[in-house]
């Protein structure tokens, strides 16, 4: 087809995120009062700000602990491993594994403890190994599982959430589009709340209904209809067709679409059992991970069951000061009493780990105090590139260069003193440096908190802070700092260690590999009734899927021209779905709504999906822009 995916990422285990792809990554739109980004970066930012959201949660943590979990096992694997064979390749696995085991053991302040076990010693390495295998099959699965799911979600919120003036609850997006892009003096206008919203609804209309944005949205609608290839256009789908079922109930969620983005992703992010099931003590049997695909597919199931009241209790909640919220969240399908019983699991599996071996014999290994709880929160990188610093004799400062362009001015203010903790060296030269611009504590303080950080080496030298409180910000960014690159550093040292624990016992990487091999098939069979769920019958199903499997929606419309109709038609209807506005924009873009319509309906005679558009008298439609007047045009996609 010819569109440009989005160019952005987030590492699931260090929720470190990229907005805009390297070398193109400019810090200057962040290093400002309001950023001055194109629409295409700022749909990217919405995208991977919902990605950090969804991770920063109990199934999200869950799934970091066990990594880490994974990761000590192996160090204690490795501690417990052989010495390294001179006569082997050192670049066989099973030798680098032994070599690190050596080094861990020189380095750590309790030495050797392969002689605690005795003849016992080969048993014990055997039942680490197995335990790794049992996270990482977890985790691997409970990845594949989740991720059509986010990346659902995501598209979701880049191309149709939105919230009202008169909204009572919402998710951390419109504030942090807002502040961020509207820039406070818009916010000071009006009623924060009314404006905030406003606000981030202008944004993000103006982005979507752009030539780029409607451009982004087909090459998702063209996308594999296939849980391997990234999960996009099941993911989307599945979320569309939720939503559908929500407004199917009551009408009034069709225009807080917005409020059903953060009820769906606490219905399964925040979902405690499916965090219990991740987070499990690992077995040697090797279950855990089926254990984890049942629970979601309950979960799935269950959302069959979700109405109207049940958001509203949700919106009720959140709605409510965050200081003043109890831990249990209502609305989602669970009593109070079931969150508490799922809740004792996770806290039983962090206290398992304390009790566990490697803890016992290494408590140097103690990493898991930077997990915390299930709910923890974490910055947001949105900007990180290298730069160069240099004094400037003038302010007493520093000034920040990046690609030999001055980008920063830091006073005297910003410089991080020398403390007990910190060892800063003063700026006399010019010196390399890194920046990383930060959301500060994103999802719990709306994003409406940025700093810049600037490191030398492991030295933090400077922060300056923006917001409504730029002295927190700063704080809080120095206090919670950790970069982009030690981020996903540490996240490719777990993948590392791993890999090289299940190398010592050949038949555990068979297994990983069948697992592997049967995961596509798996998430294929979860998400595909979900997506096509209103589609006409189970043949029609069968027979989309089919056809979808490879070209998505191109598949069944048959023409690029089609496709794009289709996009343009479901961003506008999701930000106002009066038929006068839609025809405007249509017209604006060059398309006729005739037609689009007409094609929608001749995909339902052929296929059985999606189901055609017609006009329906406004009863009860609120949208963005306020009450429709006249009649409406609802798309399924």
């Amino acid at each position: 087809m010819g569109y440009s995916f989005h160019p952005g990422e987030t590492d699931l285990l260090s929720n470190a995120t990229r907005i805009v792809a390297q070398p193109d990554e400019d810090p200057r739109p962040w290093l400002g009062a309001v950023p001055t980004v194109g629409s295409r970066q700022l749909l990217t930012f919405v995208h991977e700000a919902t990605h950090n959201w969804c991770f920063s949660s109990a199934v999200g943590q869950a799934q970091v602990f066990i990594a880490q979990r994974a990761e000590t096992n192996a160090t204690l694997l490795g501690a417990l491993w052989d010495d390294p064979d001179p006569s082997r390749d050192n670049v066989s696995l099973v030798n680098a594994f032994a070599h690190f085991g050596s080094m861990f053991r020189a380095g750590s302040m309790y030495g050797d403890k392969r002689g605690h076990f005795g003849g016992d010693l080969d048993r014990v390495r055997g039942e680490l190994a197995a335990l790794i295998a049992d996270d990482l099959l977890r985790l691997e699965v409970a990845e594949a599982i989740l991720r059509p799911l986010a990346e659902g979600l995501a598209l979701f919120a880049e191309y149709d959430a939105v919230s009202r003036g008169a909204s009572t609850a919402w998710s951390p997006l419109p504030s942090t589009v807002a502040w961020n892009f509207a820039g406070r003096e818009i916010l000071r206008a009006g009623s924060p709340v009314a404006m905030t919203l406003l606000a981030a609804t202008r944004l993000l209309q103006d982005a979507r209904l752009s030539r780029v944005g409607v451009d982004a949205k087909a090459s998702v609608l063209v996308q594999p209809l296939d849980c391997s290839a990234g999960g996009y256009l099941p993911g989307y789908l599945a979320v569309k067709s939720m939503w559908r079922h929500l407004y199917g109930h009551n009408m009034r969620l069709y225009g807080e679409s917005d409020l059903v983005l953060a009820y769906l992703r606490s219905f399964f992010y925040g979902n405690l059992e499916l965090a219990a099931a991740i987070a499990a003590p690992p077995g040697l049997d090797l279950e855990g991970a089926n254990r984890i695909v049942e629970a979601f597919t309950r979960r799935l199931v269950e959302f069959d069951q979700t109405t109207d009241d049940d958001v509203a209790e949700f919106e009720r909640f959140i709605a409510q000061p965050v200081a003043t919220r109890d831990w249990f969240t209502p609305g989602l399908l669970r009593s109070q009493e079931q969150g508490e019983a799922a809740r004792d699991l996770l806290d039983a599996a962090y206290e398992n780990y304390d009790r566990s071996l490697p803890m016992i014999l290494y408590p140097d290994l103690g990493w898991h105090d930077s997990v915390g709880p299930p709910e923890q929160r974490g910055n947001l990188i949105v900007s990180s590139v290298p730069v160069t610093i240099a004094p400037d004799p003038d302010s007493g400062g520093i000034t920040v260069s990046w690609r030999e362009l001055p980008v920063l001015a830091v006073g005297p203010q910003d410089l991080v003193p020398v403390t007990k903790s910190v060892r800063n060296t003063p700026i006399t030269a010019p010196a390399a440096a890194q920046l990383d611009v930060l959301l500060v504590s994103f999802a719990t303080r709306n994003g409406l908190s940025r700093a810049a950080v600037i490191r030398k080496g492991r030295e933090i030298v400077a922060c300056t802070g923006w917001g409504p409180d730029p002295g927190e910000a700063r704080n809080l960014a120095i206090e919670e700092f950790r970069s982009r690159d030690d981020k996903v550093s540490a996240a490719n040292l777990f993948r590392w260690s791993a890999d090289q624990a299940l190398s010592t016992r050949p038949w555990l990487s068979q297994v990983r590999e069948q697992t592997r091999s049967a995961l596509p098939g798996i998430t294929d069979e979860l998400y595909r009734d979900t997506a096509l769920w209103r589609a006409r019958d189970n043949t029609a199903i069968d027979n989309c899927a089919a056809l979808m499997h490879e070209q998505g929606m191109y598949a069944l419309l048959g023409s690029a021209g089609a496709v794009k109709r289709m996009a343009l038609l479901g961003l506008v209807a999701s930000i106002n779905s009066s038929e006068d506005f839609i025809n405007s924009v249509f017209r604006a873009h060059g398309y006729e709504l005739a037609a689009a319509v007409e094609e929608t309906s001749q995909c339902w005679e052929r296929h059985g999906f999606p189901r055609p558009v017609v006009s329906h008298e406004a009863k009860g439609i609120v949208v963005a822009a306020g009450e429709v007047d006249g009649n409406i045009l609802i798309p399924l996609i």
